[in-house]
């Protein structure tokens, strides 16, 4: 009797497994598809809004700025309030202003989509260490992350996002592509990162724990990382003049120690919003994380998994926001991941499980809180679209829109939407009551 050949045989064998024969790289297409998905239904809605909170003022800078003053001119960065330096951030929205012009639904869309890269790219970086089942739960759990949710929907924030994208990239290349061309890529990726947002910068401390062989092989493989932070360092030196900076209200030196002390319950407080759903979820990761470092003895990769989430927030550590949590959320989100394969021993039950608990308590930590971030931003959204139809009598009581915003709104009016704004626009009341004062 005459044997079938070897692949038919195997084609065969396929189509008797049916679904559990998807496996290998059409499985984790499928992994990295869902993860598109779930970030596009998850924050679909933000595309219906409006400029808001910062936006006016980088309207502003972009509409007063060339790209390449932005870029190489020192000066042009003297007009940020704030001693910070995010070439990034601008590149990334003169891109949507130069492709969308001034239609905000394809700013949004392109947040979406840098989410959504991050999330993907993420999810393939981990897969070099991690199973399937983990990286993916790891992933959900950082894409639903309150941080994550309210970040992603302030194109002011975009920085963050871009950043993310960028730097779990930066990940996937230095994790999957030994070859020398995938470190300088991986280096580009991370130079892109820090130019997006500073906060990136101390993950050359990852990268560092992260290369493997003698210390001359490290040394060789963290070079071009080195080199990008280096370059990075004396671009922002010529820019502004410090290594440092950062916001007016940032912490003083006289004050740092017991700022600093208060740092780690600031995190957490960023990363549960006082939520009873969200602090389990994160106490629970956070005893699985320690009880990985223990029983693995990764302290190396727990204590630089630590200092790349803490460093960033430091000069803002007594005024924590969502934003300041987002890379904290997902190296948490990885860690967690990891303590899952090594709790599970290779069961896919009892992992699914332990990926289970926070996800589910996450879900519905973020949907209250996404409901809350929707109303504020819709109501911002609203009240700039208002402003343009007051006159010089109308008032707008209690509005969102932070005061230093609506200056920024009647510049914007006036030069970029070209509509002569009516009136002068103030935040206080007490205004009024000042000599002079049209009543």
């Amino acid at each position: 009797m005459n044997e079938a050949p070897p692949a038919a045989r195997a084609a065969a064998n396929r189509q008797r497994a049916g679904p559990a024969a998807f496996s290998g790289w059409e499985a984790d297409a499928a992994a990295a598809f869902a993860i598109v998905a779930v970030t596009g239904v998850l924050y679909w809605s933000i595309r219906r809004l409006w400029w808001m909170s910062d936006d006016f003022f980088h309207l502003r800078f972009l509409s007063t700025h060339s790209m390449n003053a932005i870029l190489f001119d020192p000066a042009a960065w003297r007009d940020v309030p704030f001693r910070m330096f995010t070439p990034g951030l601008f590149l990334s929205l003169a891109l949507d202003r130069r492709v969308g012009g001034l239609d905000p639904g394809r700013f949004y869309f392109h947040q979406l989509a840098s989410a959504a890269i991050a999330g993907a790219a993420l999810y393939f970086a981990l897969r070099g260490k991690l199973s399937r089942l983990s990286a993916a739960g790891a992933t959900f759990l950082a894409i639903l992350g309150l941080p994550m949710c309210r970040t992603v929907s302030l194109l002011c924030e975009r920085h963050y996002i871009d950043g993310l994208a960028a730097a779990a990239v930066a990940l996937l290349l230095e994790l999957r592509v030994r070859q020398r061309a995938g470190r300088i890529l991986s280096a580009g990726a991370y130079f892109a990162a820090m130019c997006a947002k500073e906060v990136y910068a101390p993950l050359i401390i990852l990268f560092a724990a992260l290369a493997e062989g003698n210390l001359r092989t490290r040394v060789r493989r963290l070079f071009p990382h080195g080199v990008a932070f280096v370059v990075y360092l004396g671009w922002r030196w010529k820019m502004l003049g410090t290594l440092g900076g950062g916001y007016g209200w940032a912490i003083s030196p006289d004050a740092r120690l017991g700022t600093l002390a208060r740092l780690l319950p600031a995190m957490l407080r960023t990363l549960t919003e006082g939520r009873m759903t969200a602090a389990i979820a994160v106490a629970f990761m956070l005893l699985a994380g320690l009880k990985w470092v223990v029983d693995s003895g990764r302290i190396a990769a727990a204590s630089a998994l630590a200092l790349a989430a803490l460093l960033p927030i430091v000069p803002v550590a007594s005024a924590v926001g969502g934003r300041h949590g987002l890379l904290a959320s997902a190296l948490l989100a990885a860690a967690f991941g990891a303590a899952a394969d090594h709790a599970s021993r290779g069961r896919i039950g009892p992992r699914a499980v332990l990926l289970g608990i926070p996800l589910a308590l996450l879900i519905v930590a973020n949907r209250a809180a996404w409901r809350e971030e929707s109303a504020f931003n819709r109501r911002m959204s609203a009240e700039g679209r208002a402003y343009r139809r007051l006159g010089a009598k109308d008032a707008l009581s209690h509005p969102a829109l932070p005061p230093a915003a609506m200056g920024e709104l009647a510049w914007v009016e006036s030069h970029v939407f070209r509509r002569p704004a009516e009136g002068r626009w103030f935040y206080d009341g007490i205004y009024l009551c000042g000599p002079g004062a049209n009543r």
